[in-house]
């Protein structure tokens, strides 16, 4: 489970992710995320809580793909290693908009 928030960036910071929740226990992980989001930062615009299969990350490798829009540049695409790799080792990579096939594998060979 994850805080769905455009205002909390890093939501492991502040509590908003949790790994492997049992089913009982979804509705007070849903509260806790909204209590710390609160506490994080009151006027948080809080659109919810994503619920994801987890996935098994000895065999796949976690990853990130965002989109931006820069006043110089217009549309970027970013893709990276996901989760608090982004944070530590901030090795992303950006493209200009439209990205063609080749450019798109030429990203996931950039991280």
């Amino acid at each position: 489970m994850k805080i769905a928030s455009p205002d909390i960036l890093h939501k492991s910071d502040i509590g908003g992710v949790e790994v492997g929740v049992p089913v009982e226990d979804v509705r007070d992980t849903y509260q806790a995320f909204l209590d710390r989001a609160a506490e994080h930062d009151p006027d948080a615009s809080i659109l919810g809580v994503q619920v994801e299969e987890l996935v098994d990350l000895e065999e796949e490798t976690e990853t990130i793909v965002g989109v931006n829009r820069d006043p110089q540049f217009g549309h970027l695409l970013m893709f990276g290693l996901g989760g608090i790799c982004v944070q530590i080792f901030e090795d992303t990579s950006f493209r200009v908009v439209p990205v063609s096939e080749r450019e798109s594998r030429a990203m996931t060979a950039d991280i």
